[in-house]
């Protein structure tokens, strides 16, 4: 037979979106916040050069809700009247839809059509769009955005009948357009910088398909530039630029101005900006600065990301070992002047930083007198509610703060800064006079201020976060200890107890979990644990996910087999549990302390059950970065199955056909196939999903 046309193409859409298309108020498109579906002219056709070809027809299966999974078809063989498209129909019923908004007579609204030109042994078909009033006079169809399929189905004069299967993605590919203000001129401001933000540059941007709110810009200087659209640290558009006393100067500075539109097209334009210095704020030669010194109390380690009086930028300095050890600003002649220039540091990112059972402990320690905390900064670093004590209060705060309640502490800071040349008269009671963090610093030379400040993380009394970045992974100090449970088996809907029990005896005196359940197949309806309340705090974020942490004055022992937690699960699909329970580390990573204060990191043994039948489809959900991804599937019978995976602008990242025996099977997506962090959808058959990268 003849060889089909290639199995997937993408087609780039550069016109502007037509709203007489595709525009009701049942149609939908999330991505640009719309009921009206961008759309373009595609030219679907199929030709063959066969004298035993007897007949072409074409069923066309569109996604018209953006899921990126298939629910409607148009068959050539029984087209749908003018104007009129059966909605979700692939299963049966559907509704009828319009999708023509041209002020024309009902005659003259477009419909989908089949057209057929035979010329010798060569036989063509086409997807095309005509009208009651012209019937032959056919024209390229408007087809929505999305991820779509096309199978040609070719009879034959022998009787036999051949499929041709193209997927195909119609998405935008035109850059939007961003245009620069002319040459612009500032003037430093008296801290020694000036901040510019990506709006000062912008005369205008828009695009053909994406409104002008949801476009995003950034700006970057132009020797920071990488060539694409400007990003910081979390994926977020940079949309300032600073500028020192080192770049006022006669030549101007080369700054970017980039855009990007939702399909993440981008393009950027060039403006030189010109700095001065009217007012002679900066210090000539190495003269006008501030010197600011933040060192962690129990380390000295220099401590990142922290934004001042002075800004949040700075160069960093030295220590004698090359060592860093703070920032350095400009300063303007007249702060010197004064001898004096206010300082208050502030760093309020992730507050969860280094914070866990380890540090409540030492807190219930601290409060029974049992080994009471040595140092003024650690006293301080426990009073989590700034209420001048330590109390069992504190503790609570902190568990709610671990397990997810507090997104950050409702009456403290994420960190405290202390002026280093403070004396605190009795360490042991270090409350009076160290609520304040500003300090006005000392003349160390005749053009240099220094600051010093003694840092701590509130909550985190046993000093093991990092200074300014992520929340530590907890040692692994010994083999995982186990929670065992029933494996069962769940079909749509329905709904189980699952208890959680201790697969061997331990005497344990904190614990912290965090447990999530696959958001595609199941849901959690309630928990309940034996443990007293007044020592341990649950919170459920969503109907995915479940975070625990509990503390204790004294050991407890559990015995092999108690009950620990029971859950009651709800099936979303059919699964089987442990394709969709698991400790999910997304807050923290789960750990228990026994009685020698030893961690032990936990795992879940699902315990087989007599029925093996699987879920036809399980996908781990989120998968990790750098990780490939791993789709299990149970064939009934040897069968050829063909996997797509794409990006969320439709866009195809991966295509394999698995020739599969029958039985339990895993499909592995590999990693490379998903190089961004985000969402990507995949397709299987007829079935479908959301794989979501993290970092």
């Amino acid at each position: 037979m003849p060889a089909c046309p290639p199995a997937s193409v993408q087609f780039c859409d550069v016109t502007p979106n037509d709203p007489l298309f595709w525009n009701e108020s049942y149609w939908t498109y999330p991505l640009l916040s719309t009921q009206d579906i961008p759309e373009s002219d595609q030219n679907l056709e199929y030709s063959l050069i066969d004298a035993t070809v007897t007949d072409i027809q074409y069923e066309l299966f569109l996604d018209l809700n953006s899921d990126f999974i298939v629910e409607t078809v148009v068959q050539s063989a029984a087209l749908p009247a003018p104007n009129t498209i059966i909605f979700s129909n692939i299963a049966g019923g559907g509704v009828a839809r319009a999708f023509d908004e041209r002020a024309v007579p009902e005659d003259q609204k477009f419909g989908f059509a089949i057209e057929k030109v035979v010329s010798g042994d060569t036989i063509t078909a086409r997807v095309r769009w005509n009208t009651t009033l012209a019937p032959t006079a056919y024209v390229l169809p408007q087809l929505p955005y999305g991820l779509h399929r096309i199978e040609w189905i070719v009879s034959y004069s022998n009787g036999t009948t051949q499929r041709c299967v193209q997927d195909f993605v119609v998405t935008d590919c035109k850059k939007p357009t961003v245009v620069c203000l002319n040459g612009l001129s500032v003037n430093i401001m008296q801290t020694g910088f000036i901040n510019l933000w990506a709006a000062d540059f912008l005369q205008y941007t828009e695009d053909n398909t994406t409104p002008g709110n949801l476009l995003n810009i950034g700006v970057v200087r132009a020797e920071e530039s990488t060539g694409t659209f400007p990003t910081d640290g979390n994926g977020n558009p940079r949309t300032e630029v600073v500028f020192y006393c080192d770049d006022a100067d006669p030549d101007p500075e080369l700054v970017e101005l980039w855009c990007i539109d939702k399909f993440g097209n981008a393009d950027f334009c060039q403006i030189y900006v010109t700095i001065t210095d009217i007012f002679n704020t900066c210090p000539v030669d190495t003269g006008g600065w501030a010197k600011i010194q933040i060192r962690r109390w129990c380390d000295d380690a220099f401590v990142g990301n922290v934004n001042t009086g002075l800004g949040s930028g700075g160069t960093v300095y030295m220590d004698s070992l090359g060592m860093p050890r703070g920032l350095i600003y400009p300063i303007s002649p007249a702060m010197l002047a004064n001898g004096t220039v206010p300082v208050i540091p502030v760093k309020e990112d992730d507050p969860l930083n280094g914070v866990d059972i380890f540090d409540l402990q030492a807190i219930v320690k601290h409060i029974l007198g049992l080994e009471p905390l040595a140092n003024p900064y650690q006293i301080l670093a426990a009073d989590a509610n700034k209420s001048g004590s330590i109390t069992s209060f504190d503790l609570v705060e902190l568990r709610k703060l671990i397990v997810g309640l507090y997104s950050q502490l409702p009456n403290n800071t994420s960190w405290r800064f202390i002026d280093g040349f403070l004396v605190i008269p009795d360490p042991s009671n270090p409350f009076g006079g160290t609520n304040g963090n500003a300090t006005n610093g000392f003349l160390i030379a005749p053009d240099t201020i220094f600051f010093d400040y003694v840092a701590l993380k509130v909550g985190d009394v046993t000093c093991d976060g990092i200074p300014g970045l992520q929340n530590p992974e907890a040692e692994d100090r010994n083999a995982p200890y186990v929670f065992e449970y029933e494996d069962v088996l769940m079909q749509t809907g329905e709904t189980r107890e699952i208890t959680l029990r201790f697969s061997e005896a331990i005497n344990w005196n904190a614990l912290q979990m965090s447990l999530g359940l696959d958001p595609a197949l199941a849901v959690l309806e309630a928990w309940e644990s034996d443990l007293p309340a007044s020592e341990m705090t649950l919170y459920s974020p969503d109907q995915h996910a479940l975070n625990m942490v509990w503390s204790a004055v004294s050991d407890r022992r559990f015995a092999v087999g108690e009950n620990f937690l029971r859950l009651r699960l709800r099936a979303l699909a059919p699964l089987r549990l442990s394709e969709a329970l698991r400790l999910s580390g997304a807050r923290f990573q789960s750990f228990a302390l026994d009685q020698a204060g030893e961690s032990r990191k936990l795992d879940l043994s699902p315990l087989n059950t007599s029925d093996q039948t699987a879920a036809p489809f399980v996908v781990p959900n989120p998968v990790a970065g750098g990780s490939d991804a791993v789709i299990r599937y149970q064939a009934s019978a040897p069968e050829t199955i063909q996997l797509n995976l794409y990006d969320a602008a439709g866009r195809l990242c991966f295509r394999q056909v698995f020739q599969l025996e029958a039985g339990a099977q895993q499909l592995r997506i590999p990693a490379s196939a998903m190089p961004q962090s985000g969402v990507y959808f995949w397709h299987l058959n007829d079935a479908g999903g959301i794989l979501v990268r993290g970092q």
